[in-house]
């Protein structure tokens, strides 16, 4: 074990040292209660604490270490030659374990180093516990906000980000973005090449998204079936239709075979939205024109960007300047 021993006797100190470290534990030690204060951390296994010091009585170093590791409770054994029932009930209370009573007895250290081992073997193993649950927290949380076939969000994700998205850009009044994609002729490509590789294609698709908006902040999700959406929060027009145009072109540039499609290979379409929200605009509106949009971009021939002619004047004014 670590053990920290706090003794302003440098005999008592030196003496319990060589016990311990004979007992072949890891010792620290020092001489005041502001010492060990600095010196700990929840690397040590047990405290070993004189009660009796003028600089900080070990009942006040007790107390704080207490306070500053309320998660993690490392023993501590008080050093006394008061050991009466009163004594005993105020250093319980002030957050210790146990008594060691002064002069140090080997046998006594030794049977109390026995028990004190136990305790931090089973401290060592419920913190290994507590690591793998909080993990495994992690990822139970990633995987309810994550598409299992891209990986990209879901539709839970995006309703619950997208608020904080619009009420931030509201806030700043700063314009928020909204890209709508849709895989062209999906349907047509499951039925001729198989759903196992219509699954690849959207997975294909998705990486694209992520590989062309990951220097951006950005919510890419997908949206249902072979539907994609983006948000991007303090994006302009002018760079989000680029960053659209990006995507459409990287995809296309995969030169994915689609013998159902006019292109020859997998498209992309998509419909474009930007407008600096108000406290009140909701996701529904801002997809709704974007979806609008995408509509226009698949009936004027598909693997396309369009810009939905809803935009406010202000944004196109930006553009146009």
């Amino acid at each position: 074990m670590k053990v920290l021993v706090v003794d302003d006797s440098s005999t008592d100190r030196i003496i319990i040292e060589a016990f311990l470290l004979e007992l072949g534990h890891e010792v620290v030690a020092c001489n005041g209660g502001k010492a060990a204060l600095s010196l700990f951390d929840d690397d040590f296994d047990l405290i070993l604490l004189d009660v009796m010091m003028p600089e900080l009585p070990g009942y006040e170093v007790a107390k704080q270490i207490r306070n500053q590791y309320p998660n993690d409770w490392v023993p501590i054994i008080f050093l006394s030659a008061r050991i009466n029932p009163a004594d005993i009930q105020k250093g319980i209370d002030a957050g210790g374990d146990d008594y060691l009573p002064k002069p140090i007895d080997k046998v006594i250290l030794n049977s109390k180093m026995k028990a004190m081992d136990r305790i931090a073997n089973m401290r060592h193993e419920l913190i290994d516990v507590s690591n793998k649950l909080s993990s495994a927290n992690e990822l139970l949380k990633s995987m309810v906000n994550q598409d299992g076939l891209t990986g990209l969000s879901n539709r839970r994700h995006l309703d619950t980000v997208s608020r904080e998205f619009i009420q931030l850009c509201a806030i700043k009044k700063t314009p928020i973005s909204i890209i709508m994609a849709d895989a062209d002729h999906f349907k047509g490509y499951n039925d001729h090449y198989g759903h196992l590789m219509g699954d690849d294609c959207l997975k294909e698709i998705a990486d694209t998204l992520k590989t062309e908006l990951s220097a951006i902040g950005h919510l890419a999700c997908r949206y249902g079936g072979e539907e994609f959406l983006v948000v991007l929060p303090n994006c302009t027009l002018d760079l989000s239709s680029q960053l659209a145009e990006n995507i459409r072109n990287s995809l296309a540039q995969k030169n994915i075979d689609h013998s159902e499609s006019n292109y020859g290979k997998v498209t992309l379409s998509a419909g474009l939205y930007t407008a600096i929200p108000s406290s009140q605009t909701t996701l529904a509106e801002l997809i709704e024109a974007a979806d609008e949009a995408l509509y226009v971009a698949k009936h004027e021939g598909r693997n396309k960007i369009c810009i939905s002619d809803k935009i406010p004047a202000e944004i196109i004014d930006t553009v146009n300047e």
